[in-house]
């Protein structure tokens, strides 16, 4: 009598399940596609007359023997049948001719053949676009071939020489700026608009590093029209952060030091950017005195 060791059995059993498993699952698996095929296919070798030139000879080569199958233009556009006949077989000069109109060397995807197929004309392809890009590319090498050395010539144009004007530029030295400038962003603009301030604000033009504040105030300035410098509209349009008069300080901030605060003050401009209402400062002489004298009778 022969013996059998049931654990032996069932550990046998598992392992020929498992490599059944494995079997089985060899032929699953998502399904393959194929690559789209982009040469010429099979089609009569031609024995037409020779290629009359170089550029007859890059078009057949680049796009005739990729189109005379009869799965392609082939079919249609051969001698005898439909015009235009650029795939003919019996002579590749007059195919030649016949492509010249219908395509763009310049803009080969603007070629009047690649807007047929691209519309869905004949496409051998589930996707027009893809036909219409592979043809595109036939096309793009003929014109390549042709401009020579197998790449296509990128034309180069020249541009309008242009008198330089009076225009300014930024001198390298900061020294101007630290004289004129600086001082003004420094005393009034330094709360926020340095890298070392408690709500520091980017630019950081009234930094106490000179450099740093003009690299960052270049940006800010206009030297043509200083009015229109974006310190200046900050002030002068935005109402940002005035010191005393907006209008006043505008001019200051762009070099022009009116003097002492217009009489007429603007005395209830806000802030934009801040939820603190701030007053302008300036008040007439006469303005004091009668608040003095209201506050004593």
């Amino acid at each position: 009598m022969k013996l059998t060791n049931p654990r032996l059995t069932s550990i046998r059993a598992l392992a020929v399940a498992v490599c059944a498993l494995a079997l089985s699952a060899c032929g699953g698996g998502a399904k393959t596609t194929e690559n789209p095929i982009t040469s010429g296919g099979s089609a009569p070798t031609y024995s037409g007359p020779a290629p009359a030139t170089a550029d007859v000879q890059a078009f057949k080569l680049n796009v005739w023997d990729n189109l005379k199958a009869g799965n392609r233009c082939g079919q249609c556009h051969v001698s005898g049948g439909q015009a235009p006949q650029f795939v003919r077989q019996d002579d590749v000069n007059l195919a030649y001719s016949a492509a010249n109109p219908i395509v763009n060397l310049a803009s080969p995807r603007d070629s009047r053949m690649v807007q047929k197929v691209a519309g869905g004309h004949n496409c051998w392809l589930a996707s027009n676009d893809a036909c219409a890009d592979i043809l595109t590319t036939w096309i793009s090498a003929w014109a390549g071939a042709t401009a020579g050395g197998g790449v296509q010539g990128i034309a180069l144009k020249a541009p309008v020489i242009k008198d330089p004007g009076a225009s300014k530029s930024f001198p390298s030295s900061p020294a101007l700026f630290a004289a004129t400038v600086h001082p003004v962003l420094e005393q009034y603009c330094s709360r926020c608009h340095t890298s070392t301030a408690a709500a520091s604000q980017s630019p950081f033009f009234a930094s106490h590093d000179v450099d740093e504040a003009y690299a960052s105030a270049k940006v800010k300035m206009n030297l043509d029209q200083p009015a229109l410098s974006r310190l200046v509209v900050r002030l002068r349009s935005e109402f940002h952060n005035c010191w005393s008069d907006c209008a006043a300080n505008s001019n200051r901030d762009r070099g022009r030091d009116p003097g002492p605060s217009p009489t007429r003050c603007r005395s209830r401009r806000w802030s934009r950017r801040w939820s603190i209402r701030r007053r302008c400062a300036c008040r007439t002489a006469s303005s004091r005195a009668a608040a003095i004298a209201t506050r004593r009778t």
